[in-house]
């Protein structure tokens, strides 16, 4: 199966005309897709309820509401209408193995902290709402967060000898009086899942891991590593209060900082700020930051480059991964195992990220059901390639990771008929995951002849209506 190739769907969210819209929407050109410039205005009823939004933040919101979100959510970024369709036909010429990136530029600054990684549309013909709704749990669906700035977008030139060894630089740091985190037991994941971790000819190291972090040590570990390829942090994330901006006459501005430490026996607090950080990432040669910390993908209305996420990306850091709420350790966990191993066997930025959320979906122990939206990918990055020295390698995990049948069906007529997936031998791993609003006719999610020892086959099947006379088979296997 080839690499996933998304369309880049241009959208500009920009600033309400009038009182009474809540922000208007144009698609910006891209080759494939067109252009909608006149902006489609979006009324203000349209707008999510802050009631909901707070909930979310919270972790009290209910499915029902927030499927009642993303339903609002995607009023405002995909309104009924030409943008809408637009859509719907990008997303039926990208076919099953394309995708579209929807590329967020947002200049309304209200619209910056709303939580568009939860939009939700519900499928044609679907006979109830469900998980299948929501666009970021579809691998076919990327959303990136890329604000206009006047310089080049970052470009990753792949190294000529190619690419065989990476470095992680690991830190993490747990200031006295703050929130307690499991950091300890994410770093431990972390290192038995990643250290010495080789995968399809590139092995990568933790080197160093940095427990307690303060600035010093985080610094000069960051300038003596040479090249440190990724940067991971674990521990939390602030905003300051607002201060008086000294370039604008009466504005107010907040900074983003990583909360580290000054020494491991106090563990006084010591702040490190964004653009700080960005210096050291870039001296070091970082493609990519990973900050599982709280607030560090939160943006400001009229300062969104001071945020931490915003900062590393305008300073050039080519990709963040931050969080936009505070999220719960099993499932920052979950979805860094996932996001790695899909990055290293070579998939783009899109593709990992939505095997991370994936990923979040009910892990173990995991209290809360919506995690999945909380991961941002910020990235001015053409195309999505941050290892391009592997992205056309087909390398046997990354197939792996591709091989997901994923079927999307309104409805089978009588006399009508579905195969899922249809092979003389199965030798890896494969899943099936099938949505269907009404069966009159038969759907076979899998007829395959032998299965060898090793593979696997996972089928996942949601039903609306089983017509009378219908059947539906999960696996026909002639030989196991």
């Amino acid at each position: 199966m080839p690499q996933r190739t998304y369309t880049d769907f241009i959208l500009h969210l920009a600033p309400p005309a009038d009182p009474s819209q809540a922000c208007q929407v144009s698609v910006l050109p891209s080759p494939r897709v067109g252009e909608l410039l006149e902006p489609a205005a979006v009324p203000v009823e349209a707008a999510p309820p802050r009631a909901l939004l707070d909930d979310l933040a919270a972790k009290t919101i209910s499915p029902r509401d927030l499927v009642t979100l993303g339903k609002r959510l995607a009023d405002c970024l995909l309104p009924a209408g030409p943008v809408r369709d637009l859509f719907r036909a990008a997303q039926s010429a990208a076919g099953y193995e394309g995708g579209l990136r929807l590329r967020l530029l947002i200049s309304a600054p209200a619209l910056r902290a709303w939580p568009f990684e939860f939009a939700y549309l519900s499928l044609p013909g679907a006979a109830q709402e469900g998980l299948d709704g929501f666009l970021a749990l579809d691998p076919r669906i990327s959303f990136v967060r890329h604000e206009p700035l006047p310089v080049p977008h970052p470009r990753i030139a792949p190294a000529e000898a190619g690419i065989t060894a990476l470095r992680m630089l690991a830190a993490s740091a747990q200031p006295a009086g703050s929130l307690p985190l499991r950091l300890e037991h994410e770093l431990a994941q972390l290192q038995a899942a990643l250290d010495g971790f080789e995968i399809d000819g590139l092995r990568l190291s933790l080197d160093p891991i940095l427990r307690d972090a303060t600035p010093q040590t985080l610094e000069a570990s960051l300038r003596e590593s040479g090249s440190a390829g990724l940067f991971h942090f674990s521990g939390h994330g602030v905003l300051d209060p607002p201060l008086s901006d000294p370039f604008k006459r009466g504005g107010r501005v907040r900074h983003g900082y990583l909360l580290l430490v000054t020494d491991a026996e106090t563990r006084r607090e010591a702040r490190v700020e964004a653009g700080e950080l960005a210096r050291w990432l870039l001296r070091a040669g970082v493609r990519l930051a990973f900050l599982n910390a709280c607030q560090t993908g939160e943006r400001q209305p009229e300062y969104p480059w001071e945020g931490m996420a915003g900062a590393l990306v305008a300073h050039g850091v080519p990709a963040v991964v931050a969080m936009q709420h505070p999220v719960e350790d099993v499932a920052s966990v979950a979805f860094g195992r996932g996001f790695y191993g899909a990055l290293f066997s070579g998939l783009t930025l899109d593709e990992a990220v939505s095997v991370g959320r994936l990923a979040m979906l009910r892990p173990p122990e995991q209290p809360y059901f919506a995690e999945w939206g909380v991961p941002v990918l910020y990235s001015r990055l053409e195309g999505g390639a941050l290892f391009p020295e592997r992205a056309d390698l087909q390398t046997p995990s990354a197939l792996a990771f591709r091989k997901v049948v994923d079927l999307q069906v309104a409805e089978i007529q009588r006399g009508g008929s579905l195969v899922g997936i249809d092979v003389g031998r199965l030798a890896s791993g494969v899943k099936v995951t099938a949505r269907l609003a009404q069966v009159g006719g038969s759907a076979t999610l899998a007829d395959i002849r032998t299965v060898e020892v090793d593979a696997s086959l996972d089928i996942q099947a949601v039903i609306g209506t089983i017509g009378p006379g219908a059947t539906v088979v999960g696996a026909k296997i002639d030989e196991l």
